[in-house]
């Protein structure tokens, strides 16, 4: 019985794709931390209890930061599918931010905020390492 070795290789439509999962998983990310943001603009969902009575956390200005945030990474997501390099820096940027809004009010809403990171470090992960590549294309 005879077997073949066969090597694997990144062609240029394997490449291609990378950007273009990343930018999905990107404007996914920001799409949800979209709808989650503006839900909690809109009103005081979390409350203290303590011994002297219940206390309303006005998360108002964070909320509107993450609508901020979620709504460049959703427009940064979208562009990084054109395939331009440029677009790639602009991803990573908001991928970042992204990261950094969903740790601020992981207190608050915890499963969220969790998916949230591995999304967008899963983006920010492939258009980092595949940030040096050339677009696929004329």
């Amino acid at each position: 019985m005879a077997y073949e070795v066969v090597e694997l290789r990144a062609d240029a439509d394997t490449r291609a794709a990378r950007p273009w999962l990343a930018g999905s998983l990107l404007a996914g990310a920001g799409l949800v931390d979209v709808i989650v943001a503006y839900g909690n603009t809109v009103t005081d969902p979390y409350v203290v209890i303590t011994a002297e009575g219940s206390h309303h956390l006005d998360i108002t200005g964070w909320a509107w930061v993450h609508l901020a945030v979620g709504s460049a990474a959703l427009l940064a997501g979208l562009a990084v599918l054109t395939g331009r390099r440029r677009w790639r820096l602009v991803g990573v940027g908001c991928a970042v931010a992204g990261i950094v809004t969903a740790v601020v009010v992981l207190p608050y809403l915890p499963v969220r905020a969790v998916l949230a990171v591995a999304l967008y470090a899963t983006a920010l992960r492939l258009l980092l390492r595949h940030r040096r590549e050339r677009p696929a294309g004329p």
